[in-house]
């Protein structure tokens, strides 16, 4: 096993407890906290970046289970998605903050649903390290 894959299993934990709490406070009427986040994103994509160069080894691994193949290559898809989402709320949520509104709460049904893939994410991700690890 990579030790940077052991490292990026552990920062991603972090990473989307950051983003659970930047994105709950705010939910919850606090201000934005736009650094943090801003940074977290930044991290996310050097983990997404990683990951991708460990998809290849993952994908021969898992041919040998089918199941694990889907489950490499929906997470994939899920973290890139889910990534794309959180860029795209997080410029939304900022520009809002700079007029005094709060993006997430005018959108309640859609910050749920990005939580609820988060989590799926979060967990498919872990799920998959401890299968081929």
């Amino acid at each position: 096993m990579p030790i940077i894959s052991l490292i990026i299993a552990v920062l991603e934990v972090f990473i989307y407890s950051i983003i659970f709490y930047s994105v709950l406070a705010h939910l919850l009427g606090k201000k934005l906290n736009t650094k943090l986040l801003g940074w977290t994103i930044i991290i996310q994509l050097s983990a997404i970046i990683y990951m991708l160069t460990r998809l290849k080894p993952a994908q021969i691994l898992a041919r040998t289970q089918s199941t694990l193949e889907l489950l490499v290559v929906g997470h994939a898809l899920l973290s890139i998605l889910v990534f794309f989402w959180l860029v795209i709320s997080f410029f939304k949520a900022r520009n809002f903050a700079l007029v005094g509104k709060n993006y997430l709460q005018e959108n309640k049904k859609s910050t749920y649903l990005f939580l609820a893939f988060l989590s799926l994410s979060l967990l498919s991700g872990e799920l998959i390290f401890f299968l081929v690890y």
